[in-house]
């Protein structure tokens, strides 16, 4: 089912392309974009995306760390119970303190998207 669903969406994205593509052509058919700019235009991008990104992703992991160490701060005693741990873990989980590396992994792909788009292209372009 994974394999057809990938394949639905690797339709999907071809046939956006080539709309795309063709609006382009019927614009300007003697169109040709210089791969440099094409590149530029998506390192900028990805640039822009993780600078709007980055810092507001280390606030909010800041905040939610702050937050939780205040509901549930350490006890005197320093011997935590387990409805302590629990409580924490909860707590993380609700608000995604905790990070998995396929969270992690999918982020810096968003991040890249537009570059690894415009590489794509890019590619696409040399071979015609």
């Amino acid at each position: 089912m994974t394999v057809s669903g990938g394949r639905l969406h690797t339709d999907a994205e071809h046939r956006i392309w080539r709309a795309l593509r063709l609006a382009v052509l019927a614009f300007d058919p003697a169109v040709n974009v210089p791969i440099l700019r094409l590149l530029t235009f998506g390192g900028v991008n990805t640039a822009l995306i993780a600078l709007i990104f980055v810092p507001a992703y280390v606030a909010w992991q800041e905040r939610v760390s702050e937050l939780r160490d205040g509901l549930h701060p350490v006890p005197e005693d320093g011997r935590p119970a387990h409805d302590w741990f629990q409580a924490r873990n909860d707590f993380d989980a609700l608000l995604t303190a905790k990070a998995s590396a396929g969270q992690v992994l999918g982020t810096a792909f968003s991040l890249l998207a537009p570059l690894t788009a415009t590489v794509v292209s890019a590619l696409l372009a040399g071979s015609q």
